[in-house]
Order: C-alpha cells, then sequence, then structure tokens
C-alpha cells in the first residue's frame, strides 16, 4: 500500500503550492529562471508522474542537490548568476552527484557545437526550445527508468485515453 505525505513544492519564488504526493516518487530538479516556462515544465513533468522541485538560478540548483535526492535535473542554460554550463561542472564535481542526469533545456542554438559544449560541461542530453511534451517525456524515460516507479505516461486527453503529444510553447 503507498504511503502519502504532504510536501511543498515551489514553483517560483512568489508562490509555494501545496500537494499530496507519494513518497516513493522520483524526483526531478527543474532549473529556469523563465517563470513562464518554469509553471509549464513543472506542469508536464508532474503529469508524467514525477514530483518536482523547481528553482530560478544556478547557486540555487548547487544548494538543492547537496540537500535532496533527485532522479535528473533540467537545465536552462542561460541562468541569471552562473551558466547552466557551469552549474552542470559543479554539480558532477560533487561526488554523490557524478551520475545524476543533467539534461539541457535551451532556447540556444541546436548545432553539434552546442551539443558538444553540453557534453563537455557533463550534461547527458540536450532539448531545444519549444519542444514537444513527448520528447520530454522520452528524454526522462531515457535517464531515469525505473521499473519500481509507476512514472512517465503518456499524456491522457479528456476521457483518460492516451493524446497526441503535446507542443510546450516555450
Amino acid at each position: 500500500m503507498a504511503s502519502f505525505a504532504r510536501t511543498h513544492s515551489g514553483i517560483s519564488r512568489n508562490r509555494v503550492t501545496s500537494k499530496i504526493v507519494m513518497k516513493n516518487k522520483q524526483k526531478i530538479l527543474i532549473v529556469e529562471d523563465s517563470p513562464s516556462q518554469l509553471l509549464l515544465i513543472d506542469a508536464f513533468v508532474q503529469r508524467f508522474g514525477f514530483d518536482t522541485h523547481a528553482v530560478t538560478c544556478g547557486y540555487d540548483a548547487l544548494e538543492a542537490v547537496r540537500t535532496i535526492k533527485f532522479a535528473a535535473v533540467l537545465m536552462d542554460i542561460n541562468l541569471p548568476d552562473i551558466s547552466g554550463f557551469e552549474c552542470t561542472r559543479q554539480i558532477k564535481s560533487m561526488g554523490a552527484c557524478r551520475q545524476l542526469p543533467v539534461i539541457a533545456i535551451t532556447a540556444e542554438r541546436m548545432d553539434e557545437l552546442f551539443e558538444s559544449e553540453c557534453r563537455a560541461a557533463g550534461m547527458d542530453d540536450c532539448l531545444a526550445k519549444p519542444f514537444q511534451a513527448e520528447a520530454l517525456r522520452k528524454v526522462l524515460l531515457r535517464h531515469t527508468y525505473e521499473p519500481s516507479y509507476p512514472n512517465l505516461k503518456l499524456l491522457p486527453d479528456s476521457q483518460g485515453k492516451p493524446s497526441k503529444p503535446e507542443s510546450l510553447p516555450l
């Protein structure tokens, strides 16, 4: 039988929502400085069955990975304090976080040079904005799949049937 705990998930500095979550859900760290993009990504990740923790700058992300166990990190590249590249390098330098998947989410150009910059920083994958919700689901599945966690379901339509992939207008 699943046990439940009340948690608080902050999705911006000004708004904290309370929700009931299963204790055994995997948690995804979302590092995104745009409030509107953060809300959209957070909503999709939660619909895929994950719990989320969201921060708006690199230094908050570094603090979060020191204190909370995450299944993966969705990292924006252009952050207000340190770049997503530098933040990833620092995360990967922490002993316990070397294997933590970090996925770039960016509006930057997506070419071989950019992808090589991501890999050099220690990022495990890249998604270019705007991206399809299904692309986000697949990249999370690729890096977080655990048979014991019931997550990454397809987005249901209003009748509860799997729907066509949705686009995140980022």
